[in-house]
């Protein structure tokens, strides 16, 4: 009896192993399909750098965050009296801005990107640069 039962069980294929030509045909045209969108990706799946800002918009955009920390540090005096002793008294600072006291009316804001460099002195025109630098970023839309 357990001969002819080895016998059917080895002729009785598993319900769980079973190979069908469907699946067969299903696992070759998604390896087909997964080969042709690794050789030859569409355009709307890879990804596009985008191109590194013009020298102008970086310009602008140093320009507008030191009319923006100068405008701080003048609302500081006004509040307190003095200017600051450290940039960090007005709050958070933009990375690449340093602050400087001159004496107790005059301040000096260096603004540092790449190598773009704007210096700022307390009595420098801020409209005029703020003006020239909103222009730019809006133009460069």
């Amino acid at each position: 009896m357990d001969t002819e039962q080895r016998a059917i069980e080895r002729r009785a294929p598993d319900p769980g192993r079973t190979t069908t030509p469907a699946r067969i045909m299903m696992a070759v045209t998604l390896s087909m399909i997964a080969g042709w969108l690794w050789l030859f990706p569409p355009a709307f799946l890879s990804v596009q750098e985008a191109a590194p800002p013009s020298y102008e918009r970086v310009e602008a955009g140093l320009r507008l965050a030191v009319a923006l920390h100068a405008e701080k540090v003048e609302q500081f005096r006004i509040e307190n009296g003095r200017l600051p002793d450290e940039f960090r008294e007005i709050g958070d600072t933009h990375p690449g801005l340093y602050y400087r006291r001159v004496n107790a009316n005059v301040f000096r804001i260096h603004g540092v990107e790449g190598s773009t460099r704007i210096l700022y002195e307390a009595g420098d025109s801020i409209s005029v640069e703020l003006r020239n630098a909103l222009t730019v970023l809006r133009e460069e839309r």
